[in-house]
């Protein structure tokens, strides 16, 4: 039996080889070629789109998020001559902060001599930091920042220090030259918010100068303000 009397069965008609070859192409795909078509891989259904975050972990305009320690070189004039110590606080409004403690009125009486004896009326002032630094660097003085890393808890407890201490009741305080200046009311307040460490790490530190060892170095180069202090 030859292949094409089998493909001219009963209602099929060859048309030649050519007819023929497509029809064993169309048998060969319904028998090997259903399974194919039955295996194809299900649709894959669309990802979700991903739930949307919101977060309300917004700073507080009012905590404190930084400190800095602003230190001024010494200037030119007396009662630059010892350089200058401030601290400058970050909140979450962006805003920067000088809490500085080394204001004075030039009109007290006796300025001079008070200056000299170190018994004077400072203020503790509170306003914008750029302001400040702009302020000492007209008057060609360096400054140099350093970022203070607090504990969350040691900032909050400083910012509160400060602003207290800028407060309309406690902002005049009376100066003393060696025990509460500029510098020393910044070193109590870290230490205020440090719960005592910063005392306790630096009690027992000494570079072997005394308090007027220290004090005459920074007035040699006016001789009478070295006389002054000295005699004072």
């Amino acid at each position: 039996m030859s292949w094409r009397s089998v493909v001219e069965g009963p209602g099929l008609r060859a048309q030649g080889p050519e007819s023929g070859a497509r029809w064993l192409l169309l048998v060969w795909l319904l028998v090997f070629g259903a399974p194919l078509v039955g295996a194809q891989e299900p649709a894959v259904e669309p990802a979700a789109a991903p739930e949307m975050v919101v977060t309300t972990d917004v700073p507080d305009p009012d905590q404190p998020v930084s400190a800095t320690l602003l230190t001024v070189a010494p200037g030119e004039i007396y009662w630059e001559r010892f350089g200058h110590n401030a601290l400058i606080i970050g909140y979450g409004d962006g805003r920067r902060i000088s809490y500085n403690f080394g204001y004075f009125d030039f009109e007290q009486p006796g300025f001079l001599t008070r200056f000299l004896r170190g018994d004077m009326r400072y203020l503790a002032i509170a306003f914008a930091a750029d302001d400040d630094l702009s302020g000492y660097l007209r008057e060609g003085r360096s400054v140099r920042l350093q970022s203070l890393s607090l504990p969350a808890p040691a900032l909050q407890r400083l910012d509160a220090v400060l602003r207290q201490a800028v407060s309309p009741a406690e902002r005049e305080y009376r100066y003393d030259y060696y025990r509460r200046n500029c510098s020393t009311r910044i070193r109590d307040a870290l230490d205020e918010a440090l719960d005592g460490a910063l005392r306790r790490n630096t009690v027992s530190r000494s570079r072997g100068l005394s308090l007027r060892d220290f004090t005459l170095a920074h007035a040699a180069p006016e001789a009478w303000l070295y006389v002054g202090t000295h005699l004072g």
